[in-house]
């Protein structure tokens, strides 16, 4: 970690609330943060939210875990998330895991030792770590393969023998003594298990 000092004057007699994102190289957001305070004497109640290599509002097929720390951290009393439309929970720890599928609008605040609420930061997790579910039928010498939809979507693509992989547009008029291969692959990148026909087999047989 890089500790970095944010220094801010201002002549207003308003309160003032500054928020800032730090940015890596790679332009993955790895600190969101607020400062409030009034120009005489700033108060530090920063919340900074860590979602270490996970781009906010990208799908991933991984867990995406989420550090939240505080500027003044004995002043927490404890951290909070809403969950999409849900209403604030308590948190065990700072830490905050996605683990299922889905698409999750998270905020998260602490409420320190007085009761007073810290300014929110939020991310987007998308999620998507399902199997696609591939069929493949055959009638004659015509092969045709289908995938079940998931949340990203999926594309098939078949090989012959052991010829490179093509991506499946259509029905296959299908080779005598020849071995088609299919696989479907999701939005994130999850591969189903391959299947293959044989059509000197009347039977859609396990890959090998």
């Amino acid at each position: 970690y890089r500790r970095v000092t944010i220094k801010f004057t201002s002549t207003s007699p308003s309160p003032l609330h500054i928020r800032y994102t730090l940015v890596s190289g790679d332009n993955n957001v790895f600190v969101a943060a607020a400062l409030s305070g009034d120009a005489g004497s700033a108060s530090q109640n920063a919340l900074y939210m860590n979602a270490g290599d996970y781009p906010s509002d990208t799908w991933t097929n991984k867990d995406v875990k989420i550090s939240l720390s505080a500027a003044l951290p004995e002043e927490v009393e404890k951290y909070q998330v809403k969950v999409n439309d849900a209403e604030w929970a308590d948190l065990d720890s700072g830490d905050y895991r996605v683990t299922e599928d889905g698409v999750y609008n998270l905020q998260f605040r602490y409420v320190d030792t007085d009761g007073k609420e810290s300014p929110t930061q939020s991310i987007i997790v998308k999620r998507d770590s399902a199997i696609p579910d591939l069929t493949v039928e055959r009638d004659g010498d015509t092969l045709t393969a289908s995938a079940a939809e998931g949340l990203t979507g999926s594309k098939i693509y078949y090989r012959i023998d052991g010829g490179m992989w093509n991506l499946y547009t259509g029905a296959l008029e299908a080779s005598q003594g020849s071995i088609y291969r299919f696989k479907a692959v999701s939005g994130t990148g999850v591969e189903s298990p391959v299947q293959a026909v044989v059509l000197k087999a009347d039977e859609v047989q396990p890959a090998f």
